[in-house]
């Protein structure tokens, strides 16, 4: 290994690895081997076949031995992932809900409907399993290389918008980093809670998403209760739109010649955006 950055890297993976094999307790051994064991098998067909994988040097008891035994604080575990993220750039992460698909594990607990890409439950895009919200990093742009660095399974009482609210505040509100995530998050529920704090998030919109903004005193018809939302921001009805608070064009390689609008009100809410 005579190449710098490579020897560099693997001094970086064997200082991490050591770090998480000390916030282990009970069993920690066979416990850290059964993660050496997932990650070779991830097409495992059942639990005891990790016990098969060569990273795990024991007996397929130990397995179970090892889940029953081992604990460990998932603060301090999801604090050292982040930990590994370079602070000396500008960091983009991205949240989203995957799952582990269970649909034939009746005896499994919490388990939950959740959407997903496949069509297994009622044919509607709609799974049956253990839902996890992922915050992963994504270092380079046009990558599919992106490390998780934060995972929380969402119980049968947690709302995925909720969750990630947490996890957005979670990343640090002193680093430059920002998060991106998808139109299911892209609603008043998660950003209210961000609204004050130090971070910057974008999420996509829905295309016939509305919005409304706020009530001017010339709304009011002089009759009945005052309104609290005034005009209508149709995403799909660019006549609702208005004059844009900033504009923007310019040609993009892939997609060409790309113009962007921004209208915002109330404290700097983006509230309508269209790219053409």
């Amino acid at each position: 290994m005579t190449n710098p950055t490579t020897h560099a890297d693997f001094t970086r993976l064997r200082r991490f690895r050591q770090q998480a094999y000390q916030l282990f307790t009970g069993g920690k051994d066979a416990f850290f081997e059964l993660l050496d064991a997932v990650l070779q098998t991830p097409r495992a067909g059942s639990f005891v076949e990790l016990s098969l994988a060569p990273a795990f040097t024991r007996r397929w008891a130990s397995a179970y031995q090892a889940l029953e035994n081992a604990r460990y604080d998932a603060q301090e575990l999801n604090d050292l992932c982040l930990a590994q993220v370079p602070t000396e750039h500008v960091a983009h992460f991205a949240i989203d809900v995957t799952g582990l698909r269970r649909l034939r594990s009746p005896t499994l607990r919490e388990r939950r409907y959740y959407h997903g890409a496949a069509r297994e439950a009622h044919g509607r895009g709609v799974l049956l399993g253990l839902p996890y919200s992922l915050v992963a990093w994504t270092p380079q742009r046009a990558s599919s290389f992106a490390p998780a660095v934060q995972s929380q399974r969402l119980a049968p009482e947690q709302k995925a918008v909720a969750v990630a609210v947490q996890q957005v505040l979670q990343l640090g509100l002193e680093l430059d980093w920002r998060a991106a995530l998808d139109g299911a998050y892209g609603n008043k529920q998660f950003f209210a809670p961000l609204q004050d704090k130090a971070v910057q998030v974008v999420a996509r919109t829905r295309d016939d998403g509305v919005f409304y903004r706020r009530a001017h005193a010339e709304d009011y018809g002089g009759r009945g209760r005052r309104p609290t939302c005034g005009a209508a921001f149709r995403c799909a009805d660019p006549s609702t739109w208005g004059p844009p608070d900033e504009s923007v064009s310019f040609d993009e390689a892939q997609h060409g010649r790309v113009e962007l609008q921004l209208t915002s009100w109330q404290r700097g809410t983006v509230v309508g955006q269209s790219l053409r």
